[in-house]
């Protein structure tokens, strides 16, 4: 069973979403495309016991360290991820979530990296599948001449969080 818990952030609403004990999903309030209700699941106050989700589950660990990360005490994360995609999508994430936090990749480094440079469209249509926003760090993807491309919650979120993780954090306007 699925559950979902929204949260106020230094960058807005975020939805973090549980099942199985495993984060499996952080979308941004204004997510595009917003995620279907199958994805969310229910909302931690409507479950069995109803309320906020309890501060040892993946939700509540997760709450916990992004409040770190967007106050800059935290560059990685240990929450328990439940990552689902196909074998594609899959090799992709890992790659990313191989870039070191204040650093970037331009799609095609994760192309060249997975075998074939020219495949950097895939790359791109892969990161926007991601269901981890953050945790699985999209936004530290780039075009190749560095400009900042392409992000669910749109371009100036994705140079905000650059910014966070390069010292700046200046929040957009």
């Amino acid at each position: 069973m699925r559950y979902h818990s929204a949260i106020n952030s230094r960058i807005g609403g975020l939805i973090l979403v549980e099942e199985d004990a495993e984060l499996v999903g952080v979308y941004h309030a204004d997510h595009s495309p917003y995620p279907s209700p199958a994805k969310l699941g229910t909302p931690f106050g409507l479950a069995a016991g109803g309320g906020q989700p309890p501060r040892q589950s993946a939700v509540g660990q997760a709450e916990v360290q992004l409040g770190q990360y967007f106050a800059g005490d935290r560059k990685s994360f240990d929450v328990h991820l439940g990552i689902v995609g196909t074998a594609f999508q899959l090799r992709v994430w890992k790659t990313v979530m191989e870039i070191p936090c204040g650093e970037t990749r331009s799609y095609r480094d994760i192309a060249s990296e997975l075998g074939n440079p020219a495949m950097g469209r895939a790359i791109g249509a892969a990161i926007r599948a991601n269901p981890l926003s953050i945790f699985i760090p999209g936004h530290r993807v780039v075009a190749g001449n560095g400009a900042v491309t392409g992000y669910a919650a749109g371009v100036e979120m994705k140079q905000f969080l650059l910014d966070l993780e390069g010292g700046a954090g200046m929040l957009p306007s």
